[in-house]
Formats: structure tokens, C-alpha cells, sequence
């Protein structure tokens, strides 16, 4: 029932566009001693990603109450350029943040100085991603196969650092990477499907599946590296190959499983 202070509406939408918290100490304003501990991280993060910003005269004031008008300013920076209706889309160069939320769309031609966002309110998704270029993350949370029994986002042509697979209703998400994809780092936090077309040395390069208990990745076409974190966690190569597969220290009471006519190179069992 309390208002909703500046540094607290910061941290609701940071962790709600699962921005990573930012160690260190924040510069950038007179009196960020003042911010609490809890959402230090999220809001240096925040101001990291240009999405929020201090006053005139250098400070920040996390305990003032928000504005509506800071609050509209806040969420038009973490949204972006929003894509909310099926279509074919052609942005060119975008600074800021992209997020989809609806299904049904096709996002072409393509560079993205920021994040781009799939949301889970494209449902089934039917999302395809081509020639796009992404200088900040792709967070994929979109749910299930498409209607037409395919991948619920296709990336054809996708360049990007990193990939993070999130979806907060904990929903099963499905991605396929086909062309000539390269993705540094996919960080796997929900049950996923992950299937990758491309050659030996494009792709999804690094797997890693950080997830709470009973998250389950399968996985499918040319896998290069992938790394389980997951306590109680189920790890499936259900066709195709796995260069490296390594179940880490972290990961007890895990489980492989590696279906008839799949292939695992490399087979490491870290766990105790």
C-alpha cells in the first residue's frame, strides 16, 4: 500500500527485463549512497542499459516518489521500439530497446543497439527473426510450438552476444537457429527446446543451462558446447549431435539422456 519510490520502480522493471545486477559502486550521481543496498545492482544496470537517469542538478533521489510522467519516461526507455501487431517488419537501425509482444511477426533487416525483448505475451509465438543484428541480448521468452508445430522463434541470419531463455511463467520455450547464426553465450534459466541448423562453427555456440530444480533442455541439430548448472535438472539430446557436454559440480541428481541414433563427442561428469 506504499507509493512507489524512484528506486523502487527501477528495480521492478530492471529484474522484470531480467537485467543482470551490475557490481561496484554507482558515479553517476551525488548522492547514490543513498540508494538502498537491494536495488543498488539493478539500478546500475539500468543506468548501464540508458534506461534511467538522474536531474539536473546530479542526483538520482531513490527515495522521492515516482512521477507519473518519470514513470512514462522509465517504461518508454525499457520498452523501446515496441512491435505489438502480427506483420512484417523492416526497422533498420535502432538505438534503444525492441520488444515484440505479439505473435505472428517477422523482424527483417534488422540492428538493435539495444536489447531485444520477445515477451511472453506472444503466446505460441510464430516469431522469426531474420538478418537481424543485436549489439545488447535477445531475451527469449515466448511459449511453446508455433501453431504450426514448428519452433515458437526461428532465427535465420541472428548475430548477437547473448541469448537468455526466461520465460516467467515458466512455460516451455522453443527456439530454432538456422542460416548463418552466431550467438556467443545462450544461458538456459526455463524448461527449453533448443534446436541449431547452422554449421560447426556458427550456431549457438556456448550452452549453458542455469535453471532452478526440474528444469529440463532438450536439444537438437549441430550442438557445439553445452554446460548443465542445474541441481535435479534433465539434459536431452533427442537427434542430432553434442560436440561437448559437461554436467558441472553444481548440477546433483542431474540427468543425461541421449536418444538412439544422437550423438555425444564429449561426455564430462563433473558432479559429485
Amino acid at each position: 500500500n506504499d507509493t512507489l519510490t524512484r528506486e523502487t520502480a527501477a528495480t521492478i522493471l530492471g529484474r522484470n527485463m531480467m537485467l543482470q545486477d551490475s557490481p561496484g559502486e554507482i558515479m553517476d550521481f551525488s548522492d547514490a549512497r543513498q540508494i538502498s543496498n537491494w536495488s543498488r545492482g539493478t539500478i546500475k544496470a539500468s543506468l548501464e542499459h540508458y534506461l534511467v537517469s538522474g536531474y539536473d542538478d546530479g542526483t538520482f533521489r531513490p527515495q522521492r516518489d515516482v512521477s507519473w510522467g518519470e514513470m512514462a519516461a522509465l517504461m518508454s526507455r525499457t520498452i523501446g521500439t515496441p512491435i505489438q501487431a502480427e506483420g512484417d517488419y523492416t526497422l533498420g537501425g535502432v538505438f534503444g530497446n525492441v520488444t515484440i509482444s505479439s505473435p505472428g511477426v517477422t523482424l527483417r533487416d534488422t540492428v538493435i543497439s539495444g536489447d531485444l525483448y520477445v515477451t511472453g505475451g506472444v503466446g505460441l509465438g510464430n516469431i522469426k527473426l531474420e538478418n537481424v543484428t543485436v549489439l545488447g541480448r535477445i531475451i527469449a521468452s515466448g511459449t511453446g510450438e508455433s501453431e504450426s508445430g514448428g519452433a515458437s522463434i526461428l532465427m535465420r541470419n541472428v548475430i548477437a552476444d547473448e541469448l537468455l531463455v526466461d520465460n516467467l511463467q515458466d512455460n516451455y520455450v522453443t527456439i530454432q537457429a538456422d542460416g548463418i547464426t552466431e550467438i556467443a553465450d545462450t544461458v538456459v534459466r526455463t524448461t527449453a527446446y533448443l534446436e541449431d541448423n547452422n554449421t560447426d562453427d556458427k550456431g549457438l555456440l556456448n550452452i549453458s543451462l542455469e535453471g532452478e530444480p526440474g528444469t529440463r533442455l532438450t536439444l537438437a541439430g549441430r550442438i557445439k558446447e553445452v554446460v548443465n548448472k542445474s541441481p535435479d535438472s534433465t539434459v536431452q539430446v533427442a537427434k542430432g549431435s553434442v560436440k561437448k557436454l559437461t554436467v558441472d559440480e553444481s548440477a546433483t541428481n542431474s540427468t543425461v539422456q541421449i536418444d538412439r541414433n544422437t550423438k555425444v563427442e564429449e561426455l564430462n561428469l563433473d558432479v559429485a
